[in-house]
């Protein structure tokens, strides 16, 4: 059984709330010949419909429609493995870099909200960036009481690799606060960047 969500967050969000339920799901891709929603759906066992969709009820989650066959085209997420950066990008992948927590200048206030909005649009649209690379106060969007946390795990869920610069996030003394993505070196930042077919530095 395939259930299909408004959106990639509220499919996320479903797939946690049944797995504390105890009900077996698994977050596919939408096939193609299903539409475009959100990209994303759950897959559950034919057999767990009814409990599924007693979770989803109680949970306030509405289920735009399911169906009962894959059609042979979901896969599941890390089945054979996460998309690798640029496999399927022409030229090499698409990075964007973020060094702050709020975007643009002048109102951080208003910065901070334009950073989770444009972080949250992301999941919805396509193509979207193969590679998030977060450096300076950028770092602290993936920690757990982050408000951009949630979007950022769809992302994650979505195939998009999360980099954190290691040493930021050693500095301001976040590493055990870290609730997505990769923290890593600045080897292999620059040649994820160097190798990019794309760089948009927020």
């Amino acid at each position: 059984m395939l259930f299909v969500f408004a959106s990639a967050s509220k499919a996320v969000k479903a797939e946690a709330a049944l797995r504390k339920a105890g009900v077996p799901c698994a977050l596919v891709p939408l096939p193609r010949t299903l539409g475009s929603q959100c990209g994303v759906c759950l897959r559950v066992a034919a057999g767990d419909r009814q409990r599924a969709e007693e979770v989803l009820s109680q949970s306030a989650m509405p289920v735009m429609a399911t169906y009962d066959t894959d059609d042979a085209g979901a896969k599941t997420v890390g089945e054979e493995g996460r998309r690798r950066v640029g496999d399927d990008t022409p030229g090499g992948a698409r990075v964007v870099t973020i060094s702050s927590d709020s975007m643009g200048r002048g109102d951080e206030e208003l910065g901070r909200v334009l950073l989770r909005n444009y972080l949250h649009t992301l999941t919805e649209l396509e193509p979207r960036p193969d590679v998030l690379v977060f450096f300076n106060n950028g770092v602290r969007l993936a920690v757990l009481e982050s408000p951009a946390v949630e979007d950022l795990r769809t992302l994650s869920h979505l195939g998009v690799k999360l980099l954190l610069c290691g040493t930021c996030v050693n500095t301001f003394g976040i590493k055990e606060d870290i609730g997505v993505g990769e923290i890593s070196n600045m080897y292999a930042i620059s040649e994820t960047m160097l190798r990019a077919a794309s760089v948009i530095n927020l």
